[in-house]
């Protein structure tokens, strides 16, 4: 490691381990990261964070979706250095909505039926259909319809295979669920007409959490929709960064975890929520690195070329090779 003091500037999205603020610093030998973070929420505020991780030359990274990260490497392009430093670890039951009334009483009834997404290709939607799988539903005998949520003509992301529908101009996914023309939404965050309670959209699942547990017990995975990227030419500058900054995320990480069985915040039974996480996922279920995330990580390669993200089945050392290499 150089003598040389670095400070990067990373932009991300809000992080529990640093605190609901717009701006946190972190702190390791020879390294100062300040972080700029927006909330993934809001797609406006990522789409931010993203366009600012590709194109702002003023900042050294920060957060990238994985699935876009695989592609670009599938592509050539490894302009971008990824670090094991992993974001919005989410599970996906908890995602997958109907219209009130709906007839859908099984996962399996999707099987021929029309379910609506935000996209075919981006790292969440890998997901959802690694889940679907996992209970035993055959994803390719789905039709996929891609738009926005709440907003007619959606953004969308990346090319559509043949089987997959783009939704009408004049309907949002939301539109064409409460109308019928889908039997089911997958997405984040839920509908502006999602209620638990009231409708007209709920959840689909009465019980998310016994599933998502059922889930994790049965496939060891906690996915991972985003993942930390530099500049290359930073790498090249100060090749001993890649390491430095995973091991500073890592204890940051860790520091955050230790206080977790005393967290007093988010409402009255917040505690016994992450006492019974900390018990069926284990304390390092939301660490960095790769040895502790392979399983993950393997996995996400897998769907990511089955669904034509990647050209060829990309491996962790052609993925993270700058960071091995450090």
């Amino acid at each position: 490691m150089s003598n040389e003091h670095v400070e990067l500037t990373l932009a991300t999205g809000s992080l529990p381990d640093v605190g609901p603020r717009r701006r946190a610093r972190l702190e390791a030998e020879n390294l100062g990261i300040n972080l700029i973070m927006e909330q993934r929420a809001a797609s406006q505020e990522w789409i931010s964070i993203s366009r600012r991780v590709m194109d702002d030359p003023t900042i050294a990274g920060g957060e990238t979706s994985f699935s876009s990260h695989l592609a670009r490497i599938s592509q050539g392009d490894r302009s971008l250095v990824a670090l094991p430093v992993f974001f919005m670890r989410e599970f996906s039951a908890r995602d997958v909505y109907v219209r009130t009334g709906s007839a859908l009483r099984s996962l399996s009834q999707l099987e021929g039926a029309r379910v609506g997404m935000l996209a075919y290709q981006t790292s969440g939607t890998l997901w959802y259909r690694h889940f679907l799988e996992s209970q035993g539903v055959d994803t390719s005998k789905i039709t996929w319809v891609v738009g926005g949520v709440d907003v007619k003509g959606g953004p969308q992301f990346g090319v559509l295979p043949d089987g997959v529908e783009v939704a009408p101009d004049d309907k949002s996914l939301s539109d064409l669920l409460l109308e019928g023309e889908i039997e089911a939404l997958l997405c984040y965050p839920p509908s502006e007409r999602y209620d638990a309670e009231n409708g007209p959209i709920v959840d689909f699942f009465d019980d998310v959490k016994a599933v998502e547990s059922a889930y994790h017990r049965s496939t060891g995975i906690v996915p991972i929709n985003h993942l930390l990227v530099v500049r290359r030419e930073v790498w090249e500058r100060h090749p001993w960064l890649a390491r430095t900054v995973t091991e500073t995320f890592k204890k940051s990480d860790e520091d955050y975890r230790a206080i977790l069985p005393t967290f007093l915040g988010g409402g009255c039974w917040a505690r016994f929520d992450i006492f019974d996480s900390l018990a069926l996922l284990g304390g390092d279920f939301h660490t960095h690195g790769i040895e502790t995330n392979e399983r993950t990580i393997e996995a996400f390669m897998d769907i990511a070329h089955r669904t034509g993200v990647t050209s060829e089945r990309l491996t962790i050392p052609q993925v993270f090779a700058e960071y091995l290499e450090s």
